[in-house]
């Protein structure tokens, strides 16, 4: 009964959360931050994380966590002339520790990287992660690892989504099991070429300079 109610209220929340706004949704893909900067040709680390907040969380402890989760991160950007792209991820092993079903890595290639991970069964109970605040509980899916592209101040934006439409992949782990892939709601993160520090503060330097020669010359 437990996995029915919960089910069922996440149905609702879902529905609700089409009307809300996406940061107000009970399950959702989510990143440290909305951005992330990297130097031209440069790697950059990007954490991945699954979060239910509300009700949702309260349910999710009922039901023991996870078994397995999965993500897929895709490009959405029409395209720019020197893109950052997925290099390589690094699932959660400490948590998703199934002995047998190692982690599946699609990719990575220059659009898409995804994982799909799972818990060791015979233990007492799934994947919860932490609570990272109140009302609410993260689960760790992995870090992927970006580079760069060439063009100083260009933008990527990749969607974190459901790894595979077609399959259920990530489950809740007390039996039965409730498949919560259609109530996740993706989150997008973009990837920003910057100059490293050093050097953009020897460009804004050379601005002020500038602008000051020019006030002495009025």
């Amino acid at each position: 009964m437990r996995q029915v109610r919960f089910a069922g209220m996440l149905l609702v929340a879902a529905a609700l959360g089409l009307a809300a706004a996406p940061g107000r949704a009970a399950i959702r893909f989510t990143f440290d931050h909305d951005q992330y900067l990297v130097e031209p040709g440069g790697q950059v680390s990007v954490p991945v994380y699954l979060e239910f907040t509300g009700q949702e969380m309260t349910d999710l402890e009922a039901v023991a966590g996870l078994s397995s989760a999965a993500v897929r991160l895709h490009r959405v950007d029409p395209g720019p002339g020197s893109p950052a792209f997925p290099i390589s991820v690094a699932p959660n092993t400490l948590d998703f520790d199934d002995p047998i079903l190692v982690p599946l890595i699609a990719g990575p290639t220059p659009q898409e990287v995804g994982l799909w991970e799972f818990a060791d069964l015979t233990r007492a109970s799934g994947v919860l992660g932490t609570v990272a605040e109140a009302g609410a509980r993260r689960i760790a899916l992995g870090d992927f690892v970006f580079q760069g592209g060439t063009v100083l101040l260009e933008t990527t934006r990749f969607q974190a989504a459901d790894y595979d439409p077609a399959l259920d992949d990530t489950v809740t782990f007390t039996l039965p099991t409730t498949a919560l892939d259609s109530l996740i709601v993706p989150a997008t993160v973009e990837i920003l070429v910057a100059p490293e520090p050093a050097t953009l503060g020897l460009l804004a330097l050379g601005t002020a300079s500038l602008l000051l020669r020019r006030r002495r010359r009025r």
